[in-house]
């Protein structure tokens, strides 16, 4: 594989980024930042020496309306293999910075009603400490529930997962995304401490540990 440094311009946006060569074939991919960075939402079949680069603004006119919310895929709820053996962990909450907690009230506010999480009401066996990191988007933050205790519990699928090139050659000119919704008695693990509240996830979250193997089994 070689590399060089090369400045990149579509629709009058330029960015200098770092082009990697490799052989074999496929088609040229655009990585996420400098799309980002390019103001583009995906990269189609080549039309002769130049990338058919489709703008922002144009990729996603009309479609918010026709998919409110956050996607789910329909008529599957995946389950954890939790192991009941392993004794229930119920962690100290994390303190919000204060600077964050406007924000963060905000954040656990619109959560629910997009069918993500869902308030906890009454005693729960598994709590796990969620952190806040601010976004760069202004006004904004990303939920990091610590999920290292309850990863015990849950047992792994051996299952072969593909790499990251064949990922993204798949992945090629999709448009449209979903998020898999969790069975309910999976969303016990899954709980986690906000401030002087808790919550759980209804939909399959970051951090935990079986997802990869999990899913490759759904879509084969």
């Amino acid at each position: 594989m070689s590399k060089f440094e090369a400045s990149i311009q579509c629709y009058g946006k330029k960015t200098m980024e770092t082009i990697l060569v490799t052989q074999g074939e496929g088609r040229c991919l655009l990585g996420s930042f400098a799309a980002k960075r390019l103001q583009v939402s995906r990269v189609g079949p080549e039309l002769g020496d130049v990338a058919n680069v489709f703008p922002v603004s144009s990729g996603i006119d009309g479609i918010v309306d026709r998919f409110p919310g956050v996607g789910k895929l329909s008529g599957f709820q995946l389950k954890l293999h939790i192991d009941l053996e392993v004794r229930p962990v119920a962690q100290k909450c994390r303190r919000i910075p204060y600077p964050l907690k406007e924000t963060v009230t905000r954040k656990i506010k619109e959560l629910p009603d997009l069918d993500i999480i869902e308030k906890v009401s009454g005693p729960t066996t598994w709590v796990s400490p969620a952190i806040f990191a601010p976004k760069p988007e202004k006004d904004d933050v990303g939920i990091c529930v610590d999920m290292r205790c309850a990863n015990e519990a849950i047992r792994r699928e051996k299952i072969p997962i593909p790499t990251v090139d064949e990922v993204l050659e798949e992945l090629n000119g999709n448009t449209v995304f979903s998020k898999l919704g969790l069975e309910e008695s999976s969303t016990v693990i899954a709980t986690f401490s906000a401030g002087d509240s808790m919550f759980r996830y209804k939909r399959l979250s970051f951090g935990i540990n079986s997802p990869p193997e999990q899913y490759q089994n759904i879509v084969r």
